[in-house]
């Protein structure tokens, strides 16, 4: 058992993508996602220090975000959460 963060902050892709098809194969239906938001630039976050590591990280998000439309998953508002859980 481990813990995998859904984030492209030190988290390599294959184990997210791997959490994303257990948790979607046992029926989740909320993913939450999450960054730094100062990872966004280079030198700020010791994730990003550079243009090869922000290059990673929009890489991660963009193989992220194809398992998840691939996978039918898409994004959900507020409102829309609270009005499933009722």
């Amino acid at each position: 058992m481990s813990r995998i963060a859904l984030t492209p902050e030190d988290m390599p892709i294959a184990a997210a993508l791997e959490a994303v098809a257990v948790a979607a194969g046992e029926g989740l239906r909320l993913f939450n996602l999450s960054f730094h938001s100062p990872s966004l630039a280079p030198g700020h976050t010791p994730y990003v220090r550079d243009a090869q590591d922000l290059k990673r990280f929009h890489a991660w998000w963009t193989t992220m975000l194809d398992e998840f439309d691939r996978r039918g998953i898409r994004n959900a508002s507020l409102d829309e959460i609270v009005a499933a859980l009722g």
